[in-house]
């Protein structure tokens, strides 16, 4: 069977506009505010050779069935009100330089889990339109990051459920139960004695999903009657978390 490997990092959400997807990165793919942290931070890098400025903001995004998080005008476990962040603008970044981004807990926050997104924003001056004598700057580049407070010791974590085929038998398709009330992410792996055919990286389930159906594009004549190995890793250590075997066989057919 031909190898595939396959990345899907939900963690980062990026919106690229091709002459600005190299004006920035930050330096944190996520933010964590423990019980015991008050604060935390990152950085904004320059990497173009000019002078720019970057919009801070707060937004809140809601993940569905399908893993896809979209934007979300009301969210029930949303950080925005416990989180201060400043600057709100980063004007005039060197070239090569970087601009720290604070982020500070605010308020009495009850007990649970709760989660924002911190979009940083490049804004382009390069053609100014003069609007009632204001200059009118244009928003570009967007990359946007989860922002967690962590007001429990509860613990989440993930387990293998079903094993599936779509109905067309194009389609692995296995489901993850998440047991506690927190966000968890992993590595998602499936192999065939030691070859590895197929791989997700660091994807998540937030709070509002208990569980969440993964869809790998292994074809059931592929691999009928074999018997496979499902995998779930820590997403740093790469070391098994939860290991499920199973014999592929007309029974998993929907």
């Amino acid at each position: 069977m031909t190898k595939r490997f396959f990345t899907l990092v939900l963690l980062v959400t990026v919106f690229v506009s091709q002459a600005w997807a190299s004006t920035f990165k930050l330096d944190r793919h996520r933010v964590v505010l423990d019980q015991d942290m008050r604060r935390g931070e990152l950085r904004i890098y320059n990497t173009s050779d000019s002078l720019q400025s970057y919009r801070i903001s707060l937004i809140d995004m809601q993940m569905d069935k399908e893993g896809i998080l979209k934007f979300a005008q009301q969210y029930e476990f949303s950080a925005k009100p416990y989180l201060r962040v400043g600057p709100r603008v980063a004007k005039d970044v060197l070239p090569k330089q970087f601009q720290k981004v604070r982020l500070m807990k605010k308020g009495k926050i009850p007990e649970g889990e709760f989660r924002a997104h911190l979009m940083v924003e490049a804004l382009s001056g390069d053609d100014p339109t003069e609007q009632s004598g204001a200059i009118q700057v244009k928003a570009n580049y967007k990359v946007v990051i989860p922002v967690f407070i962590k007001n429990t010791s509860s613990v989440t974590e993930l387990s293998i459920g079903d094993i599936t085929f779509s109905k067309d038998a194009s389609n692995l398709i296995v489901r993850l139960n998440k047991q506690g009330p927190g966000h968890t992410s992993a590595n998602l792996v499936v192999k065939e004695a030691e070859e590895e055919l197929f791989r997700v990286n660091q994807f998540s389930l937030y709070p509002e999903l208990s569980q969440r159906d993964m869809t790998l594009p292994i074809e059931y004549k592929e691999v009928a009657s074999k018997k496979l190995t499902i995998q779930l890793e820590d997403v740093e250590s790469k070391e098994p978390l939860k290991t499920l075997d199973v014999t592929i066989t007309e029974d998993l057919l929907k």
